[in-house]
């Protein structure tokens, strides 16, 4: 492993960890009742462990875009009885803050400046 990363970096590091920042943010962001990740957590044995088992069941893909100011994601959640999509982004400019390897900062990082697309409160017809 390199001495210093930035964010984006520690990023796709994590993906041979289960991509556990990223999934650790979903989780935070969807709303409850969709796979309770406390449940997860008490059956597995580990915070960890249950993100990483409810990401296994829940989310059903994950699509990556960006543009010159964000890099965002698609989200497809399995609520059981549909497919949910939710969108989140992040600033561009955060993930290239330079993390020196701390795992838990940079987990904190991309929690904090996650945001997720707001979803109509009505369809217009």
């Amino acid at each position: 492993m390199k001495k210093t990363m930035n964010l984006q970096e520690m990023l796709t590091y994590d993906e041979g960890n289960g991509s556990l920042i990223l999934n650790t943010a979903f989780a935070n962001r969807i709303p409850r009742g969709i796979g309770e990740v406390e449940a997860y957590s008490g059956i597995c044995g580990s915070y960890n462990d249950g993100i990483h088992q409810w990401a296994t069941h829940n989310i059903l893909s994950i699509s990556e875009s960006e543009n010159a100011k964000y890099k965002g994601w698609t989200v497809a959640i399995d609520n059981g009885s549909e497919e949910i999509e939710y969108q989140m982004y992040i600033p561009k400019y955060i993930l290239n803050v330079d993390i020196k390897n701390d795992w838990k900062f940079a987990k904190n990082l991309f929690n904090k400046h996650l945001r997720m697309v707001p979803k109509p409160k009505y369809e217009k017809s």
